[in-house]
């Protein structure tokens, strides 16, 4: 909104009465004219991390005592790095006015926030980024699927049974190679998880029977030292009134595995995913 001295527009960005600057001006009770400064909040990523929301320089401008917007960086690692900790150092802040925090911190990243006010001059503050990391060793994921059709659509009548594939060793299965020696296998096995899943589908059904995952080591021989996860048993379920019918062709159900990075590895290549049912 302009300002007027009579009917001439005051063009320069400040007010003066004689050689003092106008700091606030009033009409009444209703402020007209409010000093406003800037704050410069800058990132400095030293954490080996990359940065996937958020930017490093972050310029805001607005009154002495207003909250700022929450100000942030998520830091993202690597599926070869595991973040252990994150922390970060300050310097700028002389009027206390804001508030560093870290938050969301596992194995896969975390956030640095920044909240507060503005300060009373223009004030640059840095925070400095610091992380602890482990570089995982890579292994691979062999999958094998062992599919079983079925018509896709199909319908079945109240008290007849639906029975999917058998998921026994050998049919479906995924394998985890590539370990240094036998000890570090046996050690990752309490780290690998594994489970079945099938697609949708409507109707009114009771589930009987499902897959159980096993996880164990094996050694085919030599140094081939792997890790299998594969299941016993299949999916089973029996129909109640009115029926029911499989859901559209095309879909299918997969053994899914997963490797924690709490082990020290981390699959570097492969699938880790196996179809064992597919309806056609």
């Amino acid at each position: 909104m302009p300002i007027y001295k009579g009917s001439v527009e005051v063009t320069s960005g400040n007010l003066y009465k004689g050689s003092t600057e106008i700091q606030d001006g009033y009409k009444a009770s209703d402020s007209f004219y409010v000093n406003q400064t800037t704050l410069t909040i800058q990132f400095v990523n030293n954490t080996g991390l990359s940065i996937s929301e958020g930017q490093l320089v972050n310029t805001l401008t607005g009154v002495p005592g207003q909250a700022i917007n929450n100000t942030r960086v998520v830091l993202s690692a690597l599926n070869s790095q595991r973040l252990n900790s994150l922390s970060f150092s300050e310097s700028g802040d002389t009027g206390g006015n804001l508030n560093g925090l870290t938050s969301s911190v596992n194995f896969n990243g975390g956030t640095m926030n920044v909240s507060g006010t503005f300060p009373t001059t223009t004030t640059t503050v840095v925070y400095t980024l610091t992380a602890n990391i482990t570089n995982l060793t890579a292994i691979t994921a062999v999958a094998t699927s062992g599919l079983q059709n079925l018509t896709g659509g199909a319908s079945f009548s109240a008290g007849t049974y639906i029975n999917g594939a058998s998921t026994s060793s050998g049919n479906t299965e995924i394998k985890f190679q590539g370990w240094p020696s036998v000890a570090a296998a046996q050690a990752a096995v309490a780290y690998v998880s594994g489970s079945f899943g099938i697609q949708p589908f409507t109707g009114n059904y009771t589930l009987q029977t499902s897959p159980t995952v096993n996880i164990n080591y094996a050694n085919p021989g030599g140094a081939q030292y792997e890790i299998r996860v594969n299941g016993t048993g299949s999916y089973d379920w029996i129909v109640g009134a009115g029926g029911n019918v499989f859901g559209a062709a095309g879909q299918s159900a997969s053994l899914t595995t997963s490797l924690s990075k709490a082990s020290g590895y981390y699959v570097s290549s492969g699938s880790t995913s196996a179809t064992y049912m597919n309806y056609v």
